[in-house]
């Protein structure tokens, strides 16, 4: 048998709203999903997990009959999913109301049930949320039965707000895989046996990194291969630029330009810039946004001040005795960031 394990899709958001790309970020996302599809298909997969928040916010109805449309391209591949806190099952959801596709299964009952697929030998289990936040942890205390066949356990959630789960009795639950949903990033759970799949897309600046789809096949005997596909055609990248006394703002547009330019213009960057500069240096930061799709800039140096001189300089005033106010031994760096802060504001309104 071989199946694919996705989660987190969020059909119908619009990523970084107010930005020029957000729009077409929204499109992307759908067109991204139909290509899946494609794959699974040229795939010949046998099982499709969809471990919650297939869509972003409650569904339409279009939207559902377009889906299912998708699904129905690829009607020997079975299909199962759950509805995470995004998309959950409101008593007026269209996953309610919708005839699917016959290769289709939603999970929609609140306490958690198995499907058997005769010819994979293969239950899969799962429930949907019917609210946005379930504290309860559902999960501990679900176990298949010893039936012979490849159990898999479909689950969304994780931290306290969202099905919170203890990893030892998952570990123990007798579940052969468990495809989980909910966290945005690949990772394990628990090795060899649970893992999220991360989302297909990245959806938001603290996305970070490849973005994609588990890839699980299971032979005769039972024994599992899985791998991660990374899928996303865009990342959210950090940039780090260091900056030192002599930096200029000249300089910091030279390397955030030939970063981006480096690691592609497709990309969504976060640049940080660490380090000291010169106190009479200021950096036009949405300068830098010329160079790409750039969705956050944070300076982060600290000024070199020579305080002895700005002391001899202003005596009495507000900016001497600004400084003096610390000068009672060592300074905690909540101290050292009010001090830099603060005489960076008295010199720019004095200048």
């Amino acid at each position: 048998m071989k199946f694919f394990h996705i989660s987190d899709v969020h059909l119908g958001v619009s990523p970084d709203p107010g930005f020029p790309w957000s729009d077409l970020r929204c499109r992307e996302i759908w067109q991204s999903f139909e290509a899946f599809i494609q794959k699974v298909s040229e795939k010949q997969v046998d099982l499709l997990l969809i471990a919650g928040d297939l869509f972003h916010r409650q569904p339409l109805m279009r939207e559902i009959k377009e889906i299912n449309s998708l699904f129905a391209l690829i009607p020997k591949t079975k299909i199962v999913l759950i509805a995470g806190e995004h998309d959950y099952l409101r008593s007026d959801s269209c996953y309610l109301k919708f005839q699917w596709s016959p290769n289709v299964f939603v999970m929609n009952t609140k306490e958690c049930r198995g499907i058997y697929f005769p010819d994979l030998n293969t239950e899969v289990y799962g429930l949907s949320y019917y609210e946005k936040e379930i504290s309860e942890p559902l999960y501990d205390g679900i176990s298949p039965q010893n039936n012979g066949c490849f159990h898999i356990l479909l689950a969304h959630g994780g931290d306290e707000k969202h099905i919170p789960i203890d990893r030892r009795k998952m570990a123990q639950s007798g579940f052969h895989y468990v495809a989980m949903g909910h966290c945005h990033k690949f990772q394990p759970v628990i090795d060899y046996h649970a893992y999220y799949s991360g989302a297909l897309e990245p959806i938001e600046k603290t996305d970070l990194g490849p973005h994609g789809y588990i890839e699980g096949d299971v032979d005769e005997y039972g024994r599992m291969r899985i791998r991660f596909i990374p899928w996303a055609k865009r990342e959210y990248l950090i940039l780090s630029v260091t900056s030192n006394e002599r930096f200029t703002d000249q300089n910091l547009k030279d390397q955030v330009a030939e970063g981006i330019k480096k690691r592609g213009k497709q990309h969504f960057y976060r640049i940080l810039i660490d380090g000291v500069r010169d106190p009479m240096v200021h950096f036009d930061l949405e300068g830098c946004k010329k160079f790409g799709n750039v969705v956050e800039i944070m300076d982060r140096t600290t000024p070199i001040y020579n305080f002895r001189k700005l002391l001899l300089q202003n005596g009495d005033n507000l900016i001497g005795r600004y400084i003096r106010h610390f000068q009672n031994g060592a300074l905690t760096e909540a101290e050292k960031e009010a001090l830099y802060e603060g005489i960076d504001a008295l010199l720019d309104t004095k200048r």
